[in-house]
């Protein structure tokens, strides 16, 4: 019976079109043709920009706004201002609405409004059934134009918040984050800053009003809708809608200054009871936007940001001391980092550290392979279409790309950008931006456990745990 069964595989694949008895690595495929749908772009008489995509494969309608100011503008003091003003935004009701009001008005018509602030941005993101749309854009509309903040909210997110910011350094990984930040871009610097108990507490309502004020106007906020709706009935609605908001000006918002010079060496920061060692390596890095962004992109995907790259190849296949690593160069507003991160074993700390510099250190100067650059290129390809697998993807990729300074024509020639970068192309953009004489190399970790590994290091300069 068995012999039977494997006389009938056997047949059976040799019944197979030569084609598809090749092996995997011989076949042939026609290059990617990649052209994403390319949404409506138009601009209210009030200064907001619309980006409109249709899609009618679904009665749902989504959209969300952004406008530009998040935590890197927070007052010094106010750490934490952004995460409570996003928070209540939306719980604190709006408009003729309290809070309660709102949800339980969302809740009847299946639809969603939420606000929230990151580092850059302030974000609305709604949804609704078609049916409803209108008065959920309304809703919307209203949290961004006028939330109430109101008092009681404040309260119940200010405790919530000071209740997590209390355990923020519990792990290591915050610790060593938040002090790396440190001593790249300084102490006193908004890239730096991290919300804390004190800057949360002395949080005002008129703190979150100005902070809120300074940043939803509308020459500062683009729109983005996409659903199933007929373009001109949507411009139609924005307008008697959103497009009636008459708002102030607001100056436009320029990256705050990076004028820290970090000084390398090796800092150490003890967390008892720590089994392992985590470590930030690294220095500054490019801002966004420079000219050396096309090429970074591969590059980093061959040193260390890839699964199957030769920083975590490394320390994790090869050396087997790690299960977790990653390096790479990642841009920035103003200035980025260059940064490598390890977790490893007490006991092979000075081992991990010396071939994290081995490999972060001497990619200027070694060489990539054909392979490399075919492997990292094949790889953006594949997976530049789950970008923009839907219509939101397709204006979050449209929207963001814009607003980070990038030109229109960014994702449309995207691809030919990146084939054109060559392996000395890569090499050159390392040699520009991985600087092995200024790493600043940062360890967390138990020091009776460390023992004898810290006295392998040499100096270090200890540092305490960041206060909450």
């Amino acid at each position: 019976m068995r012999n039977s069964r494997l006389a009938t595989v056997v047949v059976l694949l040799l019944a197979l079109p030569a084609a598809a008895q090749m092996r995997p690595e011989s076949l042939v495929f026609k290059p990617l043709l990649f052209s994403p749908s390319v949404p409506e772009v138009q601009k209210l008489p009030n200064g907001i920009t619309l980006y409109l995509l249709e899609d009618h494969e679904v009665p749902i309608i989504h959209g969300f706004a952004i406008a530009r100011g998040g935590s890197l503008w927070e007052p010094a003091g106010k750490e934490g201002l952004a995460d409570i003003a996003g928070e209540v935004m939306r719980t604190g009701g709006a408009g003729r609405w309290t809070g309660e009001e709102l949800d339980e008005r969302l809740e009847l018509l299946a639809g969603s409004v939420e606000a929230q602030y990151t580092a850059e941005y302030g974000t609305v993101s709604f949804s609704a059934l078609c049916k409803d749309f209108r008065e959920v854009l309304g809703l919307a509309v209203d949290v961004m134009r006028s939330p109430r903040f109101d008092e009681s909210k404040i309260e119940v997110a200010r405790s919530r918040k000071i209740d997590r910011y209390r355990r923020q350094f519990d792990t290591p990984a915050t610790i060593a984050d938040t002090v790396f930040k440190e001593l790249l871009y300084g102490g006193d610097s908004p890239y730096a800053a991290y919300p804390t108990v004190a800057g949360v507490s002395s949080l005002t309502r008129p703190d979150l009003v100005e902070f809120h004020t300074s940043c939803w106007q509308p020459t500062n906020i683009t729109l983005a809708v996409y659903g199933d709706f007929v373009l001109k009935e949507m411009m139609s609605l924005l307008k008697r809608t959103i497009g009636s908001w008459k708002g102030g000006d607001v100056p436009r918002r320029l990256p705050p200054p990076v004028g820290y010079e970090p000084a390398p060496g090796v800092y150490f920061v003890e967390k008892k009871a720590l089994q392992q060692a985590t470590i930030r390596m690294g220095h500054l890095g490019p801002r966004r936007n420079g000219p050396d962004h096309y090429a970074l992109i591969p590059m980093n995907l061959i040193l260390g940001t890839g699964s199957l790259s030769r920083f975590p190849r490394e320390l994790i296949s090869n050396r087997g001391l790690t299960y977790t690593a990653g390096c790479g160069v990642f841009e920035g507003l103003e200035r980025g980092t260059v940064m490598a991160s390890v977790q490893t074993d007490a006991s092979n700390l000075t081992v991990a550290l010396e071939v994290a510099r081995e490999v972060l250190g001497g990619f200027p100067s070694s060489g990539i392979t054909s392979d490399e650059r075919k492997t990292a290129l094949d790889w953006l390809e594949s997976s530049l279409v789950f970008r923009f697998a839907s219509p939101g993807g397709v204006l979050s990729q449209a929207v963001i790309s814009r607003l980070q300074g990038f030109p229109e024509t960014y994702w449309t020639t995207y691809l030919d950008r990146i084939r054109r970068v060559s392996e000395d192309d890569m090499l050159a953009a390392a040699r520009r931006t991985i600087h092995p004489d200024r790493l600043v190399v940062l360890i967390v970790g138990d020091k009776e456990r460390l023992g004898e590994q810290l006295k392998k290091l040499g100096d270090y300069k200890e540092l305490p745990v960041p206060k909450s």
